[in-house]
This record gives structure tokens, C-alpha cells and sequence, in this order.
């Protein structure tokens, strides 16, 4: 509790400041629903890096489009998420001074742990698999090819339709980028380019 007092007071002026363009309703909620998700969520926090996260987020939501399934969701994918986990997101973002190598020194985890946080990414919607987007667009191209072909069979003189040049073969390996959500999620938490990890 001490540290979010701490980090609050640190940030009092923006706190004000978002604070007073909130309408009475959203006052309302931030003076007890959202202050009430904020402290649930550091209550059992056994990192203390993620409750200058949790602050960030409380303060950076504070806005009259604010709702309790954005509060929810924030406080929950946070409390889901590890600072290692956060560390990752952020490499996929290029807001990060360290690489993959600085992580496993870090952290002292191997590249099966760092291949499970990001399959962990993709389940929260931080991240996406870039082969899955390119195999989507493949299908996409291959359907709207099949109508055509089907189309030209049925003219009484085919001409015959030729494959997209645009389906691509798709890598054995996995790779993977950032989403929009991922790249707000750590504005909303404080991690961005004025904010590198250090």
C-alpha cells in the first residue's frame, strides 16, 4: 500500500488534472468502484515493480470514456502478467534497451520459458503470431481465386484464371508482432519511449 502512495503522490499534478475533467458520474466511480479495482489488484502483488504499473494505469484511464470492463480488463491482464512477461511485450514495441540475450541474463530463464510468455502474449491479445495473419491472408486469396475460377468454368469459353502471386509460403518458424491493444496496454502502464526499461 505504501509503494501505490508512493507512486500516486508522485504523480499528483496529472492526477488532479485528470481528475477534475471528470464528470460527476466517473468522479463517482473513481472515488469507489475503480479506486476499490486498483487496490484489489495490489493487495496480493508479490512484484513490487508492477504496482508503479497498476498506478500508471489508474491514472491513465482516468477519463470520462472510462468504464468498468476497461478498468477490469487492465487490472486483470496486469495482475495475469509478470514484469518478465512486461519486459517481453515491450521488445515486440522497440521501446526496450535490452534484447533477448539481456533477458535470459536477467531473468535466468531459457528460450522455452521466453516461447511460453509469448504464446502467453497471444492468448491476452498483446501480441499476434505473424504466421497465423499471413495464413489467414493466404485463405483470403485463395477463396476470392476459387470463385473466379469457378466463375470462369461456367463461361461457355474459359479463359482461365491464374494463382495469386500474393499467397505467400509461410515459415516454419514462429514470429511474432505487437498489437494495437499491446502497444496501449504499456502506454496505459507507463512503458513507453520516454519510459525505456532501464
Amino acid at each position: 500500500m505504501r509503494s501505490l502512495l508512493s507512486e500516486l503522490s508522485e504523480r499528483v499534478t496529472v492526477l488532479e488534472e485528470n481528475y477534475q475533467k471528470l464528470n460527476n458520474k466517473m468522479k463517482d466511480l473513481y472515488n469507489g468502484a475503480f479506486v476499490e479495482m486498483l487496490l484489489d489488484s495490489i493487495v496480493d502483488e508479490p512484484q513490487e515493480e508492477k504496482i508503479k504499473y497498476n498506478a500508471n494505469a489508474f491514472i491513465a484511464l482516468m477519463t470520462n470514456e472510462a468504464n468498468e470492463n476497461i478498468m477490469n480488463y487492465f487490472f486483470n491482464t496486469l495482475s495475469e502478467l509478470t514484469v518478465l512477461d512486461v519486459d517481453i511485450l515491450c521488445l515486440y514495441s522497440h521501446i526496450a534497451e535490452i534484447d533477448w540475450d539481456d533477458i535470459q541474463q536477467k531473468y535466468g530463464v531459457e528460450w522455452d520459458h521466453i516461447q511460453i510468455v509469448k504464446e502467453k502474449l497471444v492468448r491476452l491479445g498483446l501480441l499476434y503470431r505473424k504466421n497465423d495473419r499471413l495464413r489467414d491472408n493466404n485463405i483470403d486469396e485463395i477463396v476470392e481465386y476459387m470463385i473466379k475460377v469457378d466463375s470462369d468454368s461456367k463461361k461457355s469459353k474459359p479463359q482461365g484464371v491464374k494463382f495469386p502471386h500474393s499467397v505467400k509460403k509461410i515459415g516454419r518458424s514462429e514470429s511474432y508482432g505487437i498489437t494495437n491493444l499491446g502497444v496501449s496496454f504499456l502506454k496505459c502502464i507507463g512503458k513507453e519511449e520516454s519510459n525505456l526499461i532501464k
